[in-house]
């Protein structure tokens, strides 16, 4: 699996050999429903950088605050991403990669108030509904978790209205992780 993952990248990185020197952001949020492929790109993302010798890191919201009940989820992921950029910004990483659903402009405003307006460069993953419950009943190991996304995928999409922030959409329907990698990296010049 290694093996195949390490010529996936080098393949991009031969066809995006300048793409991490024009990238001009600090943070890069990538947001998007739960099964838009979010936190799978942020990873891919992240390997095309230290393949590059970029000082980064992946910072997932979702692997810092696993928490139940769920009350106070929310501003534990927010109070985990301010302590771990507190942390890495001692330690000059060039960028920082956020997967994470940003589901109101109030979402956003919260990250941006951590990390700075002017530095967090939004990216929203669009992908149609019918595939995100697919892939978030396919991930999920049982029935509760399956509804639970299922739900949380619906709510969002209804929801699209309520997200007016400014952001780069990426149409992420049919389009393999290396093809999605290198139009972050075109969109974000």
């Amino acid at each position: 699996m290694n093996t195949l993952l390490t010529l996936t990248f080098v393949k991009i990185n031969v066809f995006l050999p300048s793409c991490v020197y024009k990238i001009n952001m600090d943070i890069i949020l990538i947001t998007g429903s739960p099964g838009a492929g979010k936190t799978s790109i942020s990873n891919a993302l992240s390997e095309f950088f230290r393949i590059s010798q970029v000082h980064h890191i992946v910072i997932d919201p979702d692997e810092i605050a696993r928490i139940y009940p769920e009350d106070s989820l929310r501003q534990l992921k927010l109070d985990g991403l301010e302590s771990l950029y507190q942390l890495y910004a001692e330690l000059s990483v060039e960028k920082i990669i956020i997967p994470m659903t940003i589901d109101s402009d109030a979402d956003l405003d919260n990250v941006q108030a951590i990390f700075g307006k002017e530095n967090v460069k939004v990216i929203n993953l669009i992908v149609d509904e019918n595939t995100l419950i697919r892939r978030v009943v396919k991930r999920e190991p049982n029935e509760h978790w399956q509804i639970t996304l299922s739900n949380l995928v619906k709510a969002y999409v209804r929801n699209e209205s309520a997200r007016s922030y400014s952001r780069i959409d990426i149409d992420a329907n049919d389009k393999s992780i290396p093809e999605l990698v290198k139009e972050i990296c075109a969109n974000t010049v």
